[in-house]
């Protein structure tokens, strides 16, 4: 499909570049090309030779303007590319509207022919080694232009790569493109485009040392790929990212996704991801399709990475604490709620040294839920030694332009799930971010809020000279005593343990928020 929005009338018809197969060695077959004055694809017309009867497939009523493309001598068509443009209906903002605009065809012999514009979108079909390009498969509506095209040539041996339309350019021919991959929702065709967004980490090795993180979006709407050189590469939406690769696969009851069923492949060095959003141009923009990039020629791994988990078997955010590391106290926060506990075996964890000077401590809270869940999806503490950050979450945020949330804010997925009621909606955006400046102080204790039900509701910091950080959260429930952060002996330190799980908002872009919390006391030797 290349033509939106859908049409269920579409008549197709097939145009063959020969009248008998005998014809090909001596063949120069000319294809006509013909565009509305809008520039969109209309028609294709082919002829054997300069002279022979032309045959058309069209709405010749649309037809402005046409151009020719001569198969060369002993060449013979190898690959085309078609470029579409979308155009984004500002009164229905999940409606695709996308047309065609060009077309590139490619021969095994002379230079590619571009036809029509330039720029765009592009989805390349080309046969497997040895078929052989017959003709073309065109689909158009009365009255309408083209809206399907294909070439004609033996059956491809895997569809499932072939005739993506990819976003601004295909990707590199060095690359082998593995079958992409969706979840739950899947893409309604007669409404969805599928343009698949490229993020290519590179073609060869040195390209690949020269990734320093991959950032995701904290609800999955992009992906951020970060250099050591400090130049930045995106796909999607990067509303509220965090610089630095995160786990989003985690615990058990959760399965991987290979890219590939071929066990040759499992280990292949990955090049790059290919994804979809639907909705793409409107605030609920929805990660849908995920496929990945290898090279053609791989050279095995040594060894598989493993990742660090802490002894309950929950994955480190970003990475474990040192190996002298205690954990003791209590968990606040911890509960089973039915059959369900909280944290789940599949939140992850992190931890924080709170033995350290701070110069400022930073939070970003999100819309809660019909809980009182504390809705915090970001913690940051920046300290005054080194000027050096621990964190988790998302810490960079962009917000979105539009105001179709309630008293001008922007839409997010709070109004199709879990929430504590339209107050919160009208009163902030989804994410409010807050700082406090403690000027190189030692944090010295700790308030946790825990209500009737047992769930964490809010959270305090205080330094050794006194200082108190706001009351983050919603601060329901009982307040707790003073919470030490420092011990009696100087060559212990104490860190905190944070379990970051899903908020249960009940939708498919559920929050990532702390749902307890734990001391850690560390020797140090």
């Amino acid at each position: 499909m290349l033509r939106y929005p859908y049409n269920n009338s579409t008549i197709f018809t097939v145009l063959g570049l020969l009248d008998t197969f005998a014809a090909v060695k001596t063949a120069q077959p000319i294809i006509t090309v013909f565009w509305s004055k809008e520039g969109e694809l209309v028609g294709i017309g082919t002829r054997e030779t300069e002279h022979a009867t032309q045959k058309v497939c069209g709405n010749e009523k649309l037809f402005a303007t046409s151009k020719d493309v001569k198969i060369p001598k002993k060449g013979w068509i190898t690959e085309m590319a078609i470029i579409t443009k979308a155009e984004v209906d500002e009164k229905d903002l999940t409606k695709v509207i996308r047309k065609v605009v060009g077309l590139r065809f490619s021969f095994f012999r002379g230079d590619p022919v571009q036809v029509g514009q330039i720029q765009g979108d592009v989805r390349v079909i080309r046969p497997d080694p040895g078929n052989f390009v017959v003709g073309f498969r065109i689909g158009l509506g009365i009255g309408q232009p083209i809206e399907k095209l294909a070439l004609m040539f033996q059956p491809f041996k895997s569809p499932s790569t072939a005739g993506h339309l990819w976003k601004g350019e295909a990707p590199p021919d060095e690359l082998d493109i593995m079958p992409c991959r969706h979840g739950a929702i899947t893409s309604d065709l007669t409404k969805d485009d599928l343009q698949m967004e490229t993020r290519i980490f590179g073609t060869k090795e040195s390209d690949l040392d020269m990734i320093s993180a991959i950032g995701v979006d904290a609800q999955v709407r992009g992906f951020e790929l970060r250099r050591n050189d400090g130049t930045t590469r995106s796909i999607g939406k990067t509303y509220a990212m965090q610089g630095r690769q995160v786990i989003v696969e985690a615990g058990a009851g959760r399965n991987g996704v290979v890219f590939s069923e071929e066990q040759k492949h499992c280990r292949d060095a990955l090049m790059g991801i290919y994804c979809h959003w639907g909705d793409r141009n409107s605030p609920g923009i929805d990660f849908q399709n995920v496929g990945a990039f290898t090279r053609k020629w791989s050279r095995i791994p040594v060894s598989t990475p493993t990742l660090a988990k802490d002894k309950e078997g929950r994955y480190w955010v970003p990475g474990p604490p040192p190996k002298d590391l205690r954990e003791f106290g209590t968990i606040y926060g911890k509960r089973k709620v039915e059959q369900r506990q909280v944290p789940s075996d599949k939140a992850t964890v992190s931890w924080f040294d709170c033995s350290r000077p701070i110069s400022s401590i930073k939070v970003a809270l999100c819309h809660g839920t019909e809980s009182s869940q504390l809705p915090l999806v970001s913690l940051s503490f920046n300290y005054a030694e080194d000027q050096t950050t621990a964190s988790i979450g998302p810490t960079e945020f962009t917000p979105p332009k539009d105001t179709l949330g309630l008293k001008g804010n922007y839409w997010c997925w709070f109004f199709q799930g879990s929430r504590r009621g339209e107050e919160e909606l009208e009163q902030k955006p989804h994410y409010v971010q807050d700082e406090w400046n403690i000027e190189g102080a030692r944090l010295k204790f700790a308030h946790v809020w825990i209500d009737k039900d047992g769930i964490l509701t809010g959270l305090q910091f205080i330094t050794e000279d006194g200082k108190e950080s706001p009351a983050w959260g919603y601060c329901e429930g009982k307040k707790s005593d003073k919470l030490s952060l420092r011990t009696k002996n100087k060559d212990r330190a104490v860190g905190l343990k944070l379990f970051i799980d899903n908020n249960g908002r009940g939708t498919s872009h559920d929050d990532q928020v702390v749902t307890a919390r734990e001391r850690n006391r560390l020797h140090v030797c």
